[in-house]
């Protein structure tokens, strides 16, 4: 999934189904240590109906700088939430192999939580536990693309249908600053002692 992919995107609100996942410590004292899927009531879902959201390609979001106003391919109004949530939906012809490298690519402002196929699998520049509409991010630039692999989550990853939700939240609840893009990409791992075939 290359960056630039189609996404559909909604403000946050108290109106979309959301539960408390499953070993989620609501203290946030300490990261989510559970795997089990959200339902697909839950917005984060991998089962989840978002036909009736917007669609927009990335990079998604807004900015008063007019340099970088230029990079977004599609702008979000703000609204009374500081939150922005986004689904996407791709193929796997087959599932992970053994010796593949699979790592999300993100650029955001602010704070980032993502999951795949209803499970959390990253979260950076916003509090641990429990988070909604109305949760901040801490200030985080948009211009770098920041990684995350995905080696400890690969059983997640399905031959046919996979779905990636995330949500994005501004580090002010009236920020005039929001931006989104995600790719996702695989390599083969460089085999033992770095020689390659004679």
């Amino acid at each position: 999934m290359p960056p630039g992919a189609q996404w559909r995107y909604r403000p946050g609100g108290r109106d979309l189904p959301a539960v408390v996942p499953e070993g989620l410590d609501l203290s946030g004292e300490h990261p989510s240590a559970g795997r089990t899927p959200l339902p697909a009531a839950d917005w984060r879902g991998a089962g989840f109906d978002a036909a009736g959201w917007a669609a927009g390609q990335a990079p998604l979001g807004r900015t008063r700088d007019a340099s970088r106003q230029r990079g977004i391919a599609t702008a979000l109004p703000a609204g009374p939430s500081p939150a922005y949530y986004f689904r996407h939906a791709f193929q796997l012809d087959e599932p992970p192999k053994e010796g593949q490298e699979w790592t999300l690519q993100a650029a955001y402002e602010d704070g980032i939580i993502v999951y795949l196929n209803g499970v959390e699998v990253a979260r950076d520049s916003i509090r641990d536990g429990l988070v909604d509409d109305r949760t901040l991010g801490v200030p985080h630039s948009g211009v770098i693309y920041e990684s995350f692999p995905l080696e400890a989550y690969l059983e997640l990853l399905k031959q046919g249908t996979n779905t990636l939700a995330v949500e994005v939240h501004g580090s002010h609840p009236d920020t005039p600053e929001l931006w989104f893009d995600l790719s996702l990409t695989v390599r083969e791992r460089p085999a033992a002692g770095g020689g390659g075939a004679p």
